[in-house]
């Protein structure tokens, strides 16, 4: 279950303006979270999703566009094993600022790439609405 942090474990990052853990805090999350899936069961699942992936559009050289900040752990770890053909670009885009309830968008960075007429998947870390 989600749980807000007190403000004094945020610091305001200097150029975004977005609130950032503090070191000692973020320890002592990671320290104190619970284990839901091991590294071994992730990759698995990363596997098996990149054979289908691959299975699906090897010949279609898709968009890759992952979703920043929180899409570029998990494409780092699919996008090597995705051996076919592909062109890669990311957008960025908030919706939660400091807030932990969206808001409107606010677009950071749009695709360079043209998605019209394209195959494209869209790597993130959440499905979220909006």
């Amino acid at each position: 279950m989600f749980q807000c942090l007190p403000e004094s474990v945020f610091t305001k990052h200097a150029v975004s303006g977005i609130k950032m853990l503090n070191p000692h805090e973020a320890w002592q999350i990671l320290q104190d979270a619970e284990l839901i899936y091991s590294a071994d069961d992730v990759n698995e699942a990363i596997t098996r999703l990149a054979i289908s992936i691959t299975a699906d559009y090897t010949d279609k050289n898709p968009l890759v566009i992952t979703v920043m900040n929180g899409g570029m752990m998990f494409a780092g770890q699919l996008l090597p094993l995705l051996r076919f053909p592909l062109d890669c670009d990311y957008i960025h885009a908030s919706r939660y600022g400091n807030a932990t309830q969206g808001k409107e968008i606010t677009w950071i960075a749009m695709p360079r790439e043209a998605v019209q007429g394209r195959h494209v998947l869209l790597l993130d870390d959440i499905l979220d609405e909006g």
